[in-house]
């Protein structure tokens, strides 16, 4: 069996255009065995209100947010990720499920 691996879920800008408005992203999650990646085309601002969104998790027992970056359309280039977050019980611990996506698309003429 393989080592753990660094649990949680990281970003890295690997690009950025100014006059586009655009950054392309490495999302990374992983569970301690199990990891995933996906590069990920996104608006400068989309990070910030993701950010913004998540301030004051969890404000309740049953509070849950969702979230997704990129796309899942197959008939686009680059990559997706969803996450969910959400309280596990009424005491609180909070816990995240998250997914990426890196789709391959070939034409054939």
């Amino acid at each position: 069996m393989g080592a753990p691996v660094k649990c949680g879920i990281e970003l890295e800008v690997i690009w950025f255009d100014e006059v586009e408005d655009l950054l392309e992203v490495v999302f990374r999650c992983s569970n301690g065995y199990f990891s995933g990646q996906a590069e990920i085309y996104v608006s400068c601002d989309v990070l910030s209100k993701r950010a913004k969104a998540l301030t004051g998790f969890p404000s309740r027992p049953d509070d849950s947010r969702d979230f997704e970056l990129g796309t899942f359309n197959p008939d686009h280039a680059d990559g997706g990720a969803r996450m969910h977050f959400f309280c596990e019980d009424a005491a609180g611990p909070c816990s995240r499920r998250s997914g990426a996506s890196r789709w391959r698309t070939q034409r054939t003429e």
